[in-house]
């Protein structure tokens, strides 16, 4: 059930352009990760875990990963990167919240919170991380 509604995630957001994936572990080092200008905007998906609702529900939190690089030293140029990762938090925001899986309850969407924002080899980096949650049936 985790992964389907992974790639269910995934479907979504990937449309109208979006480019999300499952996160591997790319963002531990963000200095290392070889970004690509095609893949800018990039969205991970990662499960982290679950918790018993009661006998036949459990409740999945997911982080996604939201990433854009700025390639330009311009500061006008990183100025208009960083709002438009604000937009697009609030895109997915508007795409997942209250959105139903299968015969889940509605996708509660959580807090965004920014844990990177620095030079990478690549350019100017801003990683934020939204959290959601699903409560689904375990059979």
């Amino acid at each position: 059930m985790i992964t389907l509604f992974e790639k269910f995630i995934t479907v979504e957001l990937n449309k109208d352009g979006l480019n999300s994936k499952k996160y591997f572990g790319e963002l531990e080092n963000p200095k290392t990760y070889n970004f690509k200008v095609n893949e800018m905007p990039l969205i991970f998906i990662d499960f982290v875990g679950d918790k018993p609702v009661d006998l036949i529900r459990k409740e999945y939190s997911f982080n996604l990963y939201i990433s854009h690089i700025s390639f330009s030293k311009n500061e006008k140029t990183r100025t208009s990167k960083h709002h438009a990762i604000y937009d697009l938090l609030k895109e997915i925001d508007n795409k997942l919240s209250m959105k139903s899986f299968a015969n889940s309850e509605p996708i509660k969407i959580g807090k965004s919170k920014k844990i990177y924002d620095a030079v990478v080899k690549a350019g100017y980096l801003t990683v934020f991380t939204k959290e959601l949650s699903v409560i689904l049936n375990n059979q």
